[in-house]
């Protein structure tokens, strides 16, 4: 590692022991210079906490090889794998891809929201209809609004799709600013983080919130501002499951 690191003049560290899997064994095929088998470096879930920001190296060495007539070349034999961590502002991916987020539910029978603020049309029930027609939406007379949704028992959430009403040919319908937040109890909140219009994934005019990972829950928290100051209306809230 010290020699890597004057040589480069960079300033990496080694990981913590028992953090890294590293694949050992790789095979050259007779008459072949080369492997095509892939290097894997890999870290479980439940020890990236044991990682600090920073800046890591690791080095896959080849230190043995079976067969009488090869030699290791100890020019090429070493691969540098290099890992930097970084502290993430909340739990929402900026600019998701969403090929593959779950599987959207379509079924919101005795699903139930409240919001904080005045109702200037539409209602809640029609949020969950399905429609992106300009009839159906929920409007406000103020904004920001919090919204309360209750799906009546915990799912394993992928991400959250919205649609402000006719923000498909209108982006100023589209939501400026959205604070997440999801619990599994109604009364205890763990918050996302609030992710904006840059941040979000739109297609056709639907924007898509997406966790690094599912994350149970049963009620769902969404703060809205829109992208304009005068009207307020949601045509759509949509979520997806694995």
């Amino acid at each position: 590692m010290k020699e890597f690191n004057e040589k480069y003049e960079t300033a990496y560290t080694t990981f913590p022991q028992g953090i890294v899997n590293l694949k050992e064994n790789i095979t050259i095929p007779a008459g072949k210079l080369e492997s095509e088998d892939t290097v894997i470096l890999s870290i479980e879930d439940s020890k990236l906490s044991g990682l600090a920001t920073g800046e890591y190296l690791a080095i896959a060495e080849i230190t043995a090889i079976s067969g009488s007539h090869a030699a290791i070349n100890t020019e090429y034999n070493k691969v540098y794998m290099t890992v930097t961590v970084k502290e993430q502002d909340g739990l929402i991916k900026k600019n998701a891809a969403i090929n593959s987020i779950g599987e959207r539910i379509t079924d919101y029978t005795n699903w139930i929201a409240t919001a904080d603020k005045n109702t200037s049309g539409g209602s809640w029930e029609q949020i969950f209809n399905g429609s992106t027609s300009t009839n159906s939406y929920w409007g406000f007379d103020e904004q920001p609004v919090t919204l309360t949704i209750n799906m009546q028992e915990s799912i394993n959430l992928s991400a959250i799709r919205l649609y402000g009403r006719s923000a498909s040919s209108n982006a100023s319908n589209r939501f400026a600013e959205v604070k997440v937040a999801t619990s599994t109890d109604g009364q205890h909140y763990d918050e996302w983080g609030t992710t904006t219009l840059d941040e979000m994934t739109t297609q056709s005019g639907y924007q898509y919130i997406v966790p690094y990972k599912p994350i149970e829950a049963r009620y769902i928290q969404l703060t809205l501002t829109w992208n304009n100051t005068q009207t307020f209306r949601l045509g759509l809230v949509q979520v997806y499951t694995e």
